[in-house]
């Protein structure tokens, strides 16, 4: 199923606005990508940082409440 992209953004904001947990994770999850795009920067605080998302991404924990997991779930992400 292929979404618009403001379709998309526009329902997770509106959850945003009520719930701020839900802005929580939509904050990290967007910090986490913003992270790993700038995996091929030469500052090692940058390299680190995509690590350290790549790791987020890639972990199957869906015991807490942070996890990549759980947060695509609450944000009804496949």
């Amino acid at each position: 199923m292929n979404v618009p992209p403001e379709k998309f953004f526009n329902s997770r904001v509106r959850r945003a606005i009520v719930c701020p947990e839900t802005a929580l994770m939509y904050a990290g999850l967007e910090d986490a990508l913003l992270c790993f795009h700038k995996q091929f920067e030469t500052e090692q605080r940058f390299v680190r940082r995509a690590l350290e998302a790549e790791d987020w991404f890639f972990s199957d924990d869906s015991r807490r409440l942070f996890s990549f997991v759980s947060v695509c779930h609450v944000l009804g992400l496949e």
